[in-house]
């Protein structure tokens, strides 16, 4: 079996290289594909001659063995190992953080004159949210309404959006 598998894979690996290179001689007869073909049929059948042609264990009374012996299981564990010893850990105490003090919890001028402008500014973004929300231009147009035009979807849009730029 191993013979054949041989000579079909020396048959297939000359056509391969016919395939490849009959075409640059004037052969375009031959295909490169068949030989791949064949190279790989011809391991098939090597492997499997290879397997058969294993030697099979043999028992006490000369003669071969019907079942093959029981295999391992990856799940089994093995004899269990001598516990590793625990590593030993040395403590070195770090010194002690000094603490944060704190001089004041008025924050200094500058900053309270910031905060101040701050909160002013909400306040004035918060009373034009609230009034811009409130006019009914800007509300949803009622459905008992007629379609609003092209002109008047324009004119809509610039009252918006100018009134957030300026």
């Amino acid at each position: 079996m191993q013979a054949i598998g041989r000579i079909l894979q020396i048959v297939g690996w000359l056509w391969f290289a016919a395939g490849i290179v009959g075409p640059v001689v004037g052969l375009d007869r031959f295909n490169f594909f068949p030989g791949l073909v064949l190279v790989f049929f011809s391991r098939i059948i090597r492997a499997q001659a290879a397997r058969t042609a294993s030697p099979q264990p043999e028992t006490n009374e000369g003669e071969a063995e019907t079942t093959p012996p029981p295999r391992p299981l990856n799940t089994e564990r093995g004899q269990p190992s001598a516990p590793t010893p625990s590593p030993q850990v040395s403590y070195t105490p770090r010194p002690p953080v000094p603490e944060l003090v704190v001089e004041s919890a008025e924050p200094p001028d500058d900053q309270s004159d910031l905060l101040e402008r701050i909160v002013a500014a909400g306040r004035e973004v918060g009373e034009e949210i609230t009034e811009k929300t409130s006019t009914p231009d800007l509300a949803e147009p009622d459905m008992d309404r007629k379609p609003m035009t092209s002109e008047e979807m324009i004119a809509r849009a610039h009252r918006r959006w100018d009134s957030k730029r300026g």
